[in-house]
């Protein structure tokens, strides 16, 4: 089930966060344009003065006509809101009861609606308890794994190594 707070431009996650993940990537197109317009100033000193408004433009608006620099902006912007920003699926912040109570309409229901929110919210923590403990104890394993492979590889070193050493002239020497 999908949380109420996950998506692109979710206002409970900018509230709760104080920061949006398009926003942000606004802030990143935006010193983009800082930086190439301090470039074309630098640049173009004295020919910038000489050009016309709508010339001027089309030099400033030039990296950002191209279809690549457009697409790598927008997959900068999902990347963020899908990956570096995402809230998942699995956080419960306090909005997702407000949603809960604010989407129920009869009194009655309310405190069955708040109960059922309690409920869900401490399987939800008692779920969480155990995937922890489930990757402690897949870890634990995968350590005895890693020991397992260590010893078998050395024993099969040992298994090598006695295959190509000759034997000692004591023992091939006859019993007496």
């Amino acid at each position: 089930m999908e949380s109420e707070l996950s998506g692109i431009s979710n206002e409970s996650q900018i509230a709760w966060f104080g920061f949006s993940a398009i926003s942000f990537s606004d802030s990143v197109f935006n010193v983009y344009v800082d930086t190439w317009e301090e470039v074309c100033s630098e640049e173009f000193k004295s020919s910038l003065k000489k050009l016309t408004d709508k010339d001027r433009l089309a030099l400033l608006s030039f990296p950002f006509i191209d279809k690549s620099i457009e697409k790598v902006f927008k997959l900068m912007k999902r990347y963020c809101v899908t990956e570096i920003f995402h809230i998942p699926v699995t956080v419960t912040l306090p909005e997702c009861k407000k949603m809960l109570l604010a989407s129920n309409k009869e009194a009655k229901s309310q405190s069955k609606a708040e109960k059922d929110f309690s409920m869900k919210l401490e399987k939800i923590r008692s779920l969480r308890i155990k995937l922890v403990q489930r990757k402690n104890e897949i870890e634990s394993i995968n350590g005895a794994i890693e020991v397992l492979h260590v010893m078998e590889k050395s024993q099969e070193q040992l298994i090598q190594h006695s295959k190509t050493v000759p034997k000692s002239p004591s023992r091939m020497a006859s019993p007496v």
